[in-house]
């Protein structure tokens, strides 16, 4: 795979969790990084188990989310969820992380 179209995926999976700004915003996602398979993983805040998180496109044409607690001496992965369709993986990384990507619209009478 050349990166050009490694980087494609990477820019599909970010805009399929919601947008880098919505990820920002919600998770404090940060140090944003892609592979040469087009995974791509990036640093979150506001939980203690994980604070990596890596999303990655198979070979069935879905994805797999793997949480992580990165340090200096390596990583550890904490939680996993493999075979998620696109339209699912932002509910997923819900599911997986306990921390939200939406909004709730709330509506004052």
């Amino acid at each position: 795979m050349n990166k050009a179209k490694a980087l494609n995926i990477a820019m599909t999976t970010i805009a399929h969790l919601g947008g880098a700004k919505v990820l920002h915003t919600m998770v404090n996602a940060r140090n944003f990084a892609h592979s040469d398979n087009g995974a791509i993983s990036f640093q979150i805040s506001g939980n203690k188990q994980m604070n990596f998180v890596r999303v990655k496109l198979n070979g069935n044409d879905l994805y797999d989310l793997e949480g992580l607690y990165v340090t200096v001496k390596g990583a550890k992965t904490v939680a996993e969820e493999t075979d998620i369709f696109c339209e699912d993986l932002q509910e997923a990384f819900e599911r997986l992380t306990g921390l939200c990507l939406t909004i709730p619209n709330v509506i004052f009478p």
